[in-house]
């Protein structure tokens, strides 16, 4: 997993993305999963940018 929780975000978020285009999703079910997607990478960063430190 290490180095690819970005890319596992990224793909999540064009699937919620298409989910919502054709319906399978609301407004509101959509804003949730995008904030918590958004938060989720927020954190992988921080986490990427902490690992480099320790180097």
């Amino acid at each position: 997993m290490k180095g690819k929780k970005t890319y596992i975000f990224v793909a999540l978020g064009i699937l919620s993305a298409i989910a919502y285009s054709q319906g399978w999703l609301n407004e509101k079910a959509f804003d949730v999963v995008i904030s918590i997607l958004g938060f989720g990478s927020i954190a992988a960063l921080r986490n990427g940018v902490a690992e480099k430190g320790q180097r």
